[in-house]
């Protein structure tokens, strides 16, 4: 049957526009003038444009029941297919299905050394503020009604760790305190580990720069007028340029603030000659001032 054409290619063909009133039904689809299903519930389009998938009524501009989203490419061949098909390199999936939550992951391809999942953040001002951040992660939880509360200072908010969680690398409780190898630190930084070794290194601080430069731990305050201050200083340098192994010497200087003034003064030099007072020691323990 041909409409608008006298050479109909199938059992019915209209050539310009068409008004279907009603409930129109081809095999598994379904349209009425105010949605469109394909499926069954397999596919919904709504009066609204929501679109459902494996729901007939989508309650946001895209609705996935009971399901998982996956992004696939026929150039990528990842080798984790028990999680997501070889094409996969990244997926959508519920956690558990009786009680929500969501997985996010990302798959690169068998033997590459690309990152495979990199989430960016652009600040859409040449110049943003001190505090306009490119990327906030934030947490909370249920507040016992419709909404949302704050974490309490000694519940967990951020954790790092191994594939299946059981290695916590870090851990970030809701008051901000930071613990490495702890799930309960009990200062804003804390670091712990299980090691016999004495010698084991727990904090590394390191100057890439060339040539034996040191490093400076300060110890900040405020003053009546919220300005940050350096109320003590504890400083490293090298005592010569270290241009071989031979040269490797160092001291280590401890500072105090007086009058609003920076100064040195516990002084270590390389071979070990305590200064109080001083900067230059010229014995183990060389004491300028009453004593």
């Amino acid at each position: 049957v041909g409409i608008g054409t006298t050479t109909p290619g199938a059992l019915l063909a209209v050539h310009g526009n068409a008004l279907i009133a009603g409930t129109t039904t081809v095999r598994a689809l379904v349209a009425t003038s105010s949605s469109l299903t394909v499926g069954g519930s397999n596919f919904v389009v709504d009066g609204s444009g929501k679109v459902g998938i494996g729901t007939v009524s989508p309650t946001k501009k895209l609705d996935l029941k009971d399901g998982e989203f996956v992004f696939t490419d026929n150039n990528v061949a990842q080798p984790m297919t028990g999680l997501a098909p070889a094409q996969a390199y990244g997926q959508f999936q519920i956690n558990s299905q009786d009680n929500g939550g969501l997985i996010i992951d990302g798959y690169s391809a068998a033997g590459s050394t690309l990152i495979p999942m990199l989430i960016r953040g652009y600040a859409g001002v040449a110049d943003p503020t001190d505090a306009t951040p490119a990327m906030q992660f934030r947490v909370g939880k249920w507040d016992s009604g419709t909404s949302f509360a704050a974490l309490a200072a000694a519940e967990t908010a951020y954790q790092f760790s191994d594939f299946n969680a059981s290695v916590n690398f870090m851990t970030i409780l809701g008051g901000g305190n930071v613990g490495i190898g702890t799930t309960s630190p009990a200062s804003l930084l804390s670091i712990s580990e299980s090691n016999s070794t004495a010698a084991r290194t727990a904090i590394t601080l390191e100057n890439r720069a060339n040539g034996g430069y040191g490093g400076i731990i300060n110890f900040l305050s405020r003053n009546t007028s919220d300005v940050g201050v350096v109320a003590a200083q504890i400083k490293v340098d090298g005592e010569s340029n270290w241009s071989t192994g031979a040269t490797t010497d160092s001291y280590l200087a401890f500072s105090t603030v007086l009058d609003g003034t920076l100064g040195e003064r516990v002084s270590i030099t390389a071979a070990g000659n305590v200064g109080i007072g001083t900067t230059t020691p010229g014995a183990l323990l060389a004491v300028h001032g009453n004593a």
